[in-house]
C-alpha cells in the first residue's frame, strides 16, 4: 500500500456499535471508524487470502493507547483509533 500501488475500496465494514447503518446507502455519516475495509489492489506480492477475491486485502482499525502528562502534571491515558489509509481521487478534464 505504498510506492504507487493502487487499489479500489470494494467494501467497508461498519463498527457494530453504529446505529442505523444501511449498506444500500451510498453516503452515510458514521459516529465510529469502520471495523475493516476491503481493498482490491491492482497487484499484490503476497498470496491470495482464503475466502477473498484475488488481490483483495483487509485493512483493520488500529487502536493505540497513549499516556500524556497534563500541564498540572497529571497522567492521562488517551485511546487513539484510525484506519491507516489515505484515499485519493483523480479526475481528468480534457
Amino acid at each position: 500500500m505504498c510506492n504507487g500501488v493502487r487499489g479500489e475500496v470494494v467494501q467497508i465494514w461498519v463498527d457494530p456499535q453504529e446505529e442505523g447503518a444501511n449498506e444500500e446507502m451510498s453516503v452515510q455519516e458514521m459516529q465510529y471508524p469502520p471495523s475493516c475495509i476491503l481493498i482490491k489492489m491492482d497487484q499484490t506480492w503476497e498470496g491470495q487470502l482464503e475466502g477473498l477475491e484475488e488481490n483483495t486485502i483487509l485493512l483493520f482499525l488500529i487502536t493505540q493507547m497513549v499516556e500524556v502528562v497534563t500541564q498540572k502534571g497529571e497522567k492521562q491515558r488517551i485511546q487513539h483509533q484510525q484506519v491507516a489509509l489515505d484515499l485519493l481521487y483523480a479526475f481528468m478534464d480534457y
